[in-house]
């Protein structure tokens, strides 16, 4: 098993999303052009978050048939991974939170089951 991965539990918010280049991008197959900055930024750092905990990727189909083309894409989930419930973190992945975000939380579960009544 991996190394746990840092907690930046302490490391105040960004004041806005950062600009990641594209060579960066690249690097880590988390790349499309038509991207906007946060979409960018959300996927590297989801391809870092699977990678650190051990979490196969996998690819971005396009077209259909004899024409699809797969891409390696490591923001993603492989098939397998994703049949498994790795896209569903466990506790020990999660980071403490601050006692607004958790009442936060409680409220939107809250919400979500009555929803489903």
């Amino acid at each position: 098993m991996p190394p746990s991965p840092p907690v930046f539990s302490n490391t105040p918010p960004l004041p806005r999303v950062p600009f990641v280049p594209d060579g960066l991008l690249r690097h880590h197959h988390v790349y499309f052009q038509i991207d906007p900055r946060f979409r960018r930024a959300a996927r590297l750092l989801q391809a870092l978050w699977l990678k650190d905990h051990g979490i196969p990727n996998g690819h971005h189909v396009r077209g259909s048939g004899d024409d699809a083309v797969a891409t390696p894409l490591h923001s993603r989930l492989s098939s397998d991974a994703a049949s498994a419930g790795l896209n569903f973190p466990l506790p020990r992945h999660l980071r403490p939170c601050s006692p607004r975000t958790a009442f936060a939380r409680g409220r939107l579960r809250h919400r979500r089951g009555s929803a489903a009544r």
